[in-house]
Parts: structure tokens; sequence; C-alpha cells
């Protein structure tokens, strides 16, 4: 294809936009969208991970700070809050910029709220990480899901691409949950929630 609508190469933003280019790509994936289609099924992983990182956390982070379990409980009701919120106002500016762009900006949300959430010295900055990864991951799954069904021409890979970003999507949330428990376990609480923000700033990198 002469024009991708996502990319996370500037060269190929700018031919996007119209711009003249000002490089090529070499070697053997040259063209290939499959490297594209594995940034993309990352994204999807840590976002789930994102989600569902919290389940089994909420033990040791109630028994640090020393609150009820039902006030602890409401960290996942705020990020989810916070993600569908986000999610609704920004779906009318989405198509006012890149893909790579939003998913960009996504992932340096993310990472700032995990690590806000990771260092949170009481529940309450705890809460506004959560909120600020609750941004970070709106629309994570749904840029990877559009982008990468827009990379293919051909209706056998691009079922095969889309299949690949939403089995990790499953993934993030059947092998990311072990991890982090045997994270915390060995660690605590808060390294084993700032594997997320490892992954977003892998994303954004």
């Amino acid at each position: 294809m002469d024009v991708q609508p996502f990319s996370v190469n500037p060269v190929v933003d700018d031919r996007r936009q119209g711009a003249p280019t000002t490089g090529t790509r070499h070697g053997p994936l040259a063209g290939s969208p499959w490297p594209l289609v594995g940034v993309l099924a990352l994204g999807a992983f840590t976002t789930s991970t994102n989600t569902t990182v919290l389940s089994p956390l909420l033990d040791p982070i109630r028994a640090e700070f020393g609150m009820p379990t039902a006030a602890v409980g409401q960290l996942a009701t705020t990020t989810a809050l916070f993600a569908g919120t986000t999610a609704l106002v920004a779906a009318p500016w989405l198509d006012r910029r890149s893909r790579g762009f939003w998913l960009r900006l996504e992932c340096l949300l993310l990472a700032a709220g995990v690590l806000l959430s990771a260092l949170a010295p009481s529940l309450r900055w705890l809460f506004i990480g959560r909120a600020v990864a609750g941004i970070g991951g709106a629309f994570v799954f749904g840029i990877c899901l559009a982008a990468v069904a827009d990379l293919f021409d051909d209706d056998r890979r691009r079922n095969l691409a889309v299949g690949i970003v939403g089995t990790a999507a499953t993934l993030g949330a059947v092998a990311g949950l072990p991890a982090v428990t045997g994270i915390e376990h060995a660690f605590g609480w808060r390294w084993a929630l700032s594997i997320t923000a490892l992954l977003a700033i892998l994303l954004f990198a």
C-alpha cells in the first residue's frame, strides 16, 4: 500500500500528509506491515493488562493503607469510569491526527498514571494515578484494531492480523495476571503495578 493510516515511523506519517519523504526502509522487512502488527499487539496486551492489573493487588494495597476493602475496590471502578468517559469524549477527534500520534499520547498518559499509582504516598494519590491510567488506556485497543485492519488489502492476512491483536489482548488478562501476582509476592504491589508502565514505555518507544 502506498498510504498507511497508522505509523510509528515519522517518514510514513509525513507521506500520509502529502509531505515529501526524507528516508526509506532497508532490510528483509522493508515495506512489511508485520512488525507494525507486533507493535499493535503489544498495545492490545498492555491496555488489557492495565484493565485487570488491580485484581490481585487489592489486598496488599488495603493492608498498606489500612482502608476498608470496599474503598480500595473502587480503584478499578475509577479506572473504568475515566477510560469509558475519555473514549466517548475523544472519539470525534481521533480522525484529526494520525493513529501513531494518539497511540503515543495514550501510552505517555498510561505510563504517567501507572507510575503515579506505584509511587502514591496515600490512597488519594493512588486514585488520581488510576484515573490518569484509565485516560491513558481509554482507546488503545480500538486504535490497534482499526490500524491493523487498515494495513492489509488481502482479507486473509487482514483477518490473521486482527486475530493476532485480539489474542494479545486476551493474553494480557490470561498471562498478565499470573505475572503480576508473582511480582507482587516477590517484590510488593508497587513493583507489580509498574509492569504496565514498562510495557507502555516500550510501546511509546
